[in-house]
């Protein structure tokens, strides 16, 4: 599941979704011991809020965040439009429990998904029970995590936080000492797009395959 909440958010969305394809087919092809390989056929779905570039990109847009909006503001300023399009990804999660929940900017939105996950998956934690997806948050320019209530929020609700900000990695260290912070690359102009994004989707698989144990991503794909 993937959420982006402005037009700038929805581009980086979709170049990750292109790379995320690559990276989780690459990832899915080798052979394990006594099984067959799975092949490129094999791929990951994306669904969830965004825009045209999403959509472009083949993600199934339950809210489309860029029907909503003149501008970023108009966005934050419809307050039901974004009580609707809570309803919808948070019951879209419940319900088709993804392996990973990717938040592109769209802060407080964001936040309070992972938060409601978060505590959705506490409470029903049992043997038969292991959906526990990992929630990355990747950070546009600005520093939303400066306020201490945030700070712990995120500690407490986001499995790992990408950036394309340099000077993020210090501050985090320094604030979130448990939170995993990983720094992809500044993105100054189009032509550095690419390899932050492709930094981003090798952390995003990295941490799918470390719950395998949990929730076995190989099983499921095939």
């Amino acid at each position: 599941m993937i959420i982006a909440g402005d037009a700038e958010s929805d581009l980086l969305a979709a170049e990750l979704v292109i790379a995320l394809r690559d990276e989780v087919t690459e990832a899915e092809s080798g052979y394990g011991e006594g099984a067959q390989p799975l092949h490129a056929s094999v791929e990951p779905k994306f669904y969830g809020a965004g825009g045209a570039h999403m959509a472009h990109a083949g993600v199934e847009l339950v809210y489309d965040t860029g029907s909503s909006q003149a501008g970023r503001q108009k966005v934050f300023a419809r307050l039901l439009g974004l009580r609707r399009a809570f309803a919808k990804v948070y019951e879209l999660a419940l319900s088709r429990e993804p392996h990973a929940i990717i938040c592109v900017g769209f802060f407080g939105f964001n936040l309070r998904l992972a938060r409601g996950i978060k505590r959705y998956v506490r409470h029903r934690e049992g043997t038969f029970y292991n959906w526990d997806p990992k929630i990355i948050q990747i950070n546009t320019p600005e520093r939303w995590g400066s306020r201490s209530s945030r700070i712990q929020a995120l500690s407490k609700h986001i499995n790992c936080v990408l950036s394309a900000n340099p000077s993020e990695k210090e501050w985090y260290t320094r604030h979130a000492p448990n939170l995993r912070f990983e720094y992809a690359g500044q993105i100054r102009n189009a032509s550095e797009v690419s390899g932050a994004v492709r930094r981003m989707a090798q952390v995003i698989v990295q941490l799918l395959m470390e719950s395998e144990a949990h929730f076995p991503l190989r099983a499921h794909l095939a």
